[in-house]
């Protein structure tokens, strides 16, 4: 059996906290999307079968929209990393971190160095292509 492939991940941390409580506390029913019941297998089978463009397709968080509206700088940064090849970028959790799905890891690191050190950002390509 072929180990799990590490997918093609930049992380991105503005150099800012944002507190569970404060995202959650952003949180209205109309924002809510809510998953699918099976989301977390297709979501999985895409990945392994390497298929990013669909596993990106999948990808949501239902606390970054309060965060993009409050914190500027992380729409700069979206839409950064979506001009530097990102198939999706989606807020890490409650936040402040994006992680962008790569098409490769190849994009990643060049994406993750340029955005490592910019305007107090720290960026990492996770996996490095392993």
């Amino acid at each position: 059996m072929e180990k799990f492939p590490f997918p093609p991940i930049v992380l991105v941390f503005p150099g800012f906290p944002v507190t569970a409580k404060w995202a959650y506390a952003q949180i209205t029913p109309e924002l809510r999307r809510g998953a699918a019941a099976d989301a977390a297998d297709k979501l999985a089978g895409a990945l392994a079968a390497r298929d990013y463009a669909r596993a990106a397709a999948m990808l949501h968080n239902d606390l970054e929209y309060a965060l993009f509206d409050k914190f500027p700088l992380l729409e700069i940064l979206r839409s950064g990393l979506l001009a530097s090849g990102a198939l999706r970028v989606v807020v890490s959790g409650s936040g402040s971190s994006l992680f962008a799905l790569m098409p490769n890891h190849e994009t990643a690191e060049r994406a993750a160095a340029g955005f490592d050190g910019k305007d107090g950002c720290r960026a990492w390509h996770l996996g490095g292509g392993k």
